[in-house]
């Protein structure tokens, strides 16, 4: 599966006190940034496009998913400690 964009990077911001989702994409030339409210990020959409390492940071674990040629789901787990950084500039 070919996939829209080279790399997805998401990440909450907040924007006029208010928290939002930041998606930016590259097509290997150019990133494109923009913002949505929590409930309209295309998250779904996004996990349905045929990308085969998703990397999920939080303040306290990373999980990191791969889907191998077979359509197998790998997931690892990993404990950390990091601070939230809200900033979009």
């Amino acid at each position: 599966m070919q996939t829209p964009h080279e790399r997805i990077d998401m990440r909450p911001v907040e924007i006029k006190g208010a928290l939002q989702i930041q998606v930016s994409h590259s097509d290997g030339r150019q990133m494109t940034t923009k913002n949505y409210l929590p409930k309209q990020a295309p998250f779904a959409e996004l996990i349905r496009s045929g990308y085969a390492n998703i990397l999920l940071e939080g303040t306290t674990e990373t999980l990191n998913l791969r889907i191998t040629k077979k359509g197998e789901p790998l997931l690892h787990r990993e404990s950390t400690a990091k601070e939230q950084e809200l900033s979009h500039d």
